[in-house]
């Protein structure tokens, strides 16, 4: 820092009140506070770690020392701000720190608690920064079509007459898992499932954006090819069901996913096959099957499914 940059920091920092640190660990967990009562009953709402300056303190000392005060130490914390607000009337600043680390025993804990936890947990908690821009820019905007497989990251957790479950483990920590199973009534027709969570965490994604879903694809064929070379010859009916909830949100949608993948059937997987969407009369329910036309009795396996299942139930069926 130059001695002009030093200046302006040393005339803003009269402006400051307080000073806080955003600072995230290897796993993408939030160093955070959340306050407790004397019977040590402590708040679901957190913050992040930091609080008043005291006189002659620079904002990266005052940062480090509240921080130290409150359970939490960092290999680097940056001098200036990333981000300035007005709170209450008074001037607030946040820097950036790194490699956070818990402290067991810390002057503050009587009535503070250190953990680290996603940052939805803090922003939704503190609506006066919840939208802005530089805190949600941190929020994981995690989408399937972000995962890249690597075909020996993949591993089958299971594998019987019935049921084929496999899992995927994307560079980034994603996982996605894709379960095959056979109906237990009709035999000759199958299920694809699959979706994606982070492990140790909340986030799932069946309502998030899917984009571009050729990495899906990809995951699902290799268990598809793997599946095939078994060589049971008896699929007449492969099926993806979207459960009505998927259908909330007409963008961010698993259900949309499925319905490229149906569409898209034929550029992945040879073979001879009818694409059909059932949609069901005032609801927002939709099952695509793909049909075997090489297996002869295909179309009968699927009208016998639905008699059976839907025989009460208004739906149309119509080609993709």
């Amino acid at each position: 820092m130059n001695k002009l940059e030093t200046l302006i920091l040393e005339n803003l920092l009269e402006d400051f009140f307080a000073v806080f640190v955003i600072a995230e660990d290897e796993s993408s967990l939030f160093a955070a506070t959340t306050r407790c009562s004397d019977r040590g009953e402590c708040s679901s709402s957190y913050g992040f770690p930091g609080g008043k300056i005291d006189p002659n303190e620079t904002l990266r000392e005052a940062a480090v020392r509240e921080s130290k005060e409150e359970g939490f130490v960092y290999s680097k914390v940056e001098e200036e701000p990333f981000y300035v607000d007005t709170v209450q009337g008074k001037r607030v600043a946040w820097l950036k720190g790194y490699g956070p680390k818990k402290l067991s025993s810390y002057k503050e804990q009587h009535r503070l608690k250190n953990e680290f936890v996603e940052i939805d947990r803090i922003l939704d908690g503190n609506p006066e920064f919840k939208n802005k821009e530089a805190f949600s820019s941190y929020r994981k905007k995690y989408t399937i079509n972000e995962v890249s497989i690597d075909p020996y990251e993949f591993e089958w957790r299971e594998k019987s007459n019935s049921r084929w479950v496999g899992k995927f483990k994307s560079n980034n920590g994603i996982i996605i898992e894709c379960e095959i199973s056979r109906d237990s009534d009709f035999k000759n027709l199958w299920e694809v499932n699959f979706g994606a969570y982070v492990p140790n965490s909340d986030i799932s994604f069946d309502r998030y954006d899917t984009g571009n879903p050729f990495k899906v694809f990809k995951t699902v064929q290799i268990m598809l090819n793997e599946f095939n070379q078994q060589k049971i010859s008896d699929v007449a009916v492969i099926m993806f069901r979207s459960e009505k909830e998927d259908y909330k949100e007409s963008r961010d949608s698993r259900a949309i996913l499925y319905n490229r993948f149906a569409k898209n059937w034929d550029k992945y997987f040879r073979g001879n096959w009818d694409k059909v969407v059932l949609t069901l009369t005032g609801d927002h329910e939709k099952i695509f099957f793909i049909i075997n036309k090489d297996y002869k009795s295909s179309q009968n396996v699927l009208k016998d499914w639905l008699d059976d299942l839907y025989s009460t139930a208004e739906y149309n069926i119509k080609q993709l």
